[in-house]
Protein backbone atom coordinates (compact mmCIF):
# COMPACT_ATOMS: atom_id res chain seq x y z
CA UNK A 1 0.00 0.00 0.00
CA UNK A 2 3.05 2.28 0.30
CA UNK A 3 5.06 1.12 -2.69
CA UNK A 4 2.38 1.70 -5.35
CA UNK A 5 1.74 5.36 -4.51
CA UNK A 6 5.51 5.98 -4.10
CA UNK A 7 6.19 4.58 -7.58
CA UNK A 8 3.23 6.41 -9.14
CA UNK A 9 4.19 9.72 -7.54
CA UNK A 10 7.82 9.24 -8.56
CA UNK A 11 6.72 8.63 -12.14
CA UNK A 12 4.47 11.70 -12.18
CA UNK A 13 7.11 13.97 -10.69
CA UNK A 14 9.67 12.64 -13.17
CA UNK A 15 7.52 14.06 -15.94
CA UNK A 16 8.64 17.49 -14.71
CA UNK A 17 12.32 16.73 -15.34
CA UNK A 18 14.09 18.97 -17.83
CA UNK A 19 17.80 19.09 -18.70
CA UNK A 20 18.23 21.97 -16.20
CA UNK A 21 16.30 20.32 -13.33
CA UNK A 22 18.16 20.93 -10.05
CA UNK A 23 19.92 17.88 -8.65
CA UNK A 24 18.12 18.27 -5.30
CA UNK A 25 14.74 17.78 -7.03
CA UNK A 26 16.02 14.76 -8.94
CA UNK A 27 17.33 13.20 -5.71
CA UNK A 28 14.02 13.88 -3.95
CA UNK A 29 12.14 12.06 -6.71
CA UNK A 30 14.64 9.21 -6.64
CA UNK A 31 14.03 8.94 -2.90
CA UNK A 32 10.43 7.99 -3.80
CA UNK A 33 11.80 5.22 -6.02
CA UNK A 34 13.91 4.06 -3.06
CA UNK A 35 10.79 3.97 -0.86
CA UNK A 36 9.10 1.93 -3.58
CA UNK A 37 11.97 -0.58 -3.75
CA UNK A 38 12.23 -0.87 0.01
CA UNK A 39 8.53 -1.49 0.52
CA UNK A 40 7.62 -3.69 -2.45
CA UNK A 41 10.04 -6.61 -2.07
CA UNK A 42 9.34 -7.75 1.53
CA UNK A 43 5.57 -8.16 1.00
CA UNK A 44 6.14 -10.07 -2.24
CA UNK A 45 8.52 -12.49 -0.53
CA UNK A 46 6.27 -12.80 2.52
CA UNK A 47 3.23 -13.51 0.36
CA UNK A 48 5.09 -16.10 -1.70
CA UNK A 49 6.48 -17.93 1.33
CA UNK A 50 3.35 -17.76 3.49
CA UNK A 51 1.18 -18.95 0.62
CA UNK A 52 3.11 -22.21 0.28
CA UNK A 53 3.68 -25.04 2.73
CA UNK A 54 6.87 -24.87 4.75
CA UNK A 55 8.31 -27.78 2.83
CA UNK A 56 8.16 -25.65 -0.33
CA UNK A 57 9.54 -22.38 1.11
CA UNK A 58 12.63 -22.56 -1.09
CA UNK A 59 10.50 -22.97 -4.21
CA UNK A 60 8.32 -20.03 -3.18
CA UNK A 61 11.31 -17.79 -2.54
CA UNK A 62 12.93 -18.72 -5.83
CA UNK A 63 9.69 -18.02 -7.73
CA UNK A 64 9.42 -14.58 -6.12
CA UNK A 65 13.06 -13.87 -6.95
CA UNK A 66 12.68 -15.06 -10.53
CA UNK A 67 9.60 -12.85 -10.91
CA UNK A 68 11.52 -9.83 -9.64
CA UNK A 69 14.41 -10.51 -12.01
CA UNK A 70 12.06 -10.98 -14.96
CA UNK A 71 10.22 -7.75 -14.16
CA UNK A 72 13.45 -5.81 -13.84
CA UNK A 73 14.76 -7.21 -17.11
CA UNK A 74 11.56 -6.39 -18.97
CA UNK A 75 11.41 -2.91 -17.45
CA UNK A 76 14.94 -2.07 -18.54
CA UNK A 77 14.33 -3.52 -22.02
CA UNK A 78 11.08 -1.63 -22.52
CA UNK A 79 12.50 1.65 -21.19
CA UNK A 80 15.58 1.23 -23.36
CA UNK A 81 13.40 0.61 -26.40
CA UNK A 82 11.42 3.78 -25.73
CA UNK A 83 14.41 6.10 -25.28
CA UNK A 84 17.23 4.17 -26.96
CA UNK A 85 17.11 5.82 -30.35
CA UNK A 86 17.42 9.37 -29.01
CA UNK A 87 20.59 11.10 -27.91
CA UNK A 88 20.83 13.75 -25.12
CA UNK A 89 19.19 17.11 -24.66
CA UNK A 90 15.52 17.97 -24.89
CA UNK A 91 14.84 15.18 -27.41
CA UNK A 92 15.91 12.64 -24.78
CA UNK A 93 13.84 14.36 -22.08
CA UNK A 94 10.81 14.35 -24.36
CA UNK A 95 11.24 10.70 -25.32
CA UNK A 96 11.57 9.52 -21.73
CA UNK A 97 8.11 10.88 -20.86
CA UNK A 98 6.69 7.61 -22.17
CA UNK A 99 8.81 5.74 -19.62
CA UNK A 100 7.59 7.95 -16.77
CA UNK A 101 3.95 7.43 -17.81
CA UNK A 102 4.61 3.69 -17.82
CA UNK A 103 6.14 3.95 -14.33
CA UNK A 104 3.09 5.92 -13.16
CA UNK A 105 0.76 3.22 -14.55
CA UNK A 106 2.76 0.45 -12.91
CA UNK A 107 2.56 2.28 -9.59
CA UNK A 108 -1.22 2.47 -9.91
CA UNK A 109 -1.34 -1.22 -10.81
CA UNK A 110 0.68 -2.11 -7.71
CA UNK A 111 -1.68 -0.02 -5.58
CA UNK A 112 -4.74 -1.78 -7.03
CA UNK A 113 -3.13 -5.21 -6.57
CA UNK A 114 -2.28 -4.28 -2.99
CA UNK A 115 -5.90 -3.34 -2.33
CA UNK A 116 -7.20 -6.52 -3.93
CA UNK A 117 -4.69 -8.81 -2.23
CA UNK A 118 -5.46 -7.53 1.28
CA UNK A 119 -9.26 -7.73 1.04
CA UNK A 120 -11.66 -10.31 2.44
CA UNK A 121 -11.84 -12.21 -0.87
CA UNK A 122 -8.04 -12.62 -0.98
CA UNK A 123 -7.87 -13.73 2.65
CA UNK A 124 -10.56 -16.36 2.01
CA UNK A 125 -8.69 -17.61 -1.05
CA UNK A 126 -5.45 -17.81 0.94
CA UNK A 127 -7.17 -19.78 3.70
CA UNK A 128 -8.60 -22.28 1.19
CA UNK A 129 -5.21 -22.68 -0.53
CA UNK A 130 -3.49 -23.17 2.84
CA UNK A 131 -5.97 -25.91 3.72
CA UNK A 132 -5.22 -27.69 0.44
CA UNK A 133 -1.46 -27.47 1.02
CA UNK A 134 -1.82 -28.74 4.59
CA UNK A 135 -3.79 -31.72 3.31
CA UNK A 136 -1.11 -32.42 0.70
CA UNK A 137 1.61 -32.18 3.36
CA UNK A 138 -0.28 -34.56 5.64
CA UNK A 139 -0.71 -37.02 2.77
CA UNK A 140 2.99 -36.87 1.96
CA UNK A 141 3.93 -37.52 5.57
CA UNK A 142 1.56 -40.47 5.97
CA UNK A 143 3.22 -43.89 5.76
CA UNK A 144 2.79 -45.80 2.54
CA UNK A 145 0.47 -48.77 2.85
CA UNK A 146 2.28 -51.68 4.41
CA UNK A 147 5.79 -50.30 4.08
CA UNK A 148 5.98 -48.29 7.31
CA UNK A 149 7.90 -45.58 5.46
CA UNK A 150 6.83 -42.31 3.87
CA UNK A 151 6.26 -42.52 0.12
CA UNK A 152 8.87 -39.81 -0.31
CA UNK A 153 11.50 -41.96 1.42
CA UNK A 154 10.80 -45.28 -0.27
CA UNK A 155 13.61 -46.66 -2.31
CA UNK A 156 13.17 -48.84 -5.36
CA UNK A 157 13.33 -52.51 -4.55
CA UNK A 158 15.77 -53.13 -7.39
CA UNK A 159 19.05 -51.41 -8.04
CA UNK A 160 19.13 -49.32 -11.23
CA UNK A 161 21.35 -51.92 -12.93
CA UNK A 162 18.79 -54.65 -12.23
CA UNK A 163 15.87 -52.83 -13.87
CA UNK A 164 14.70 -54.32 -17.17
CA UNK A 165 15.50 -52.34 -20.28
CA UNK A 166 12.61 -51.92 -22.64
CA UNK A 167 13.20 -51.33 -26.35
Amino acid sequence: MVSGPALALGGLLSLLFEPATPLVLVLAVYLLFGVFQGTVNPPITNTAVSGMPRSMAGVATSLASAGRQTGTTLGVAIAGTIVGSVSGGTAFTDSERGVWWMVFGLGLAILVLGLISTGAWAKGTAARAAAVFEEVDRGAAAPASGSGRSWARRRPSAAPDDLPIRP
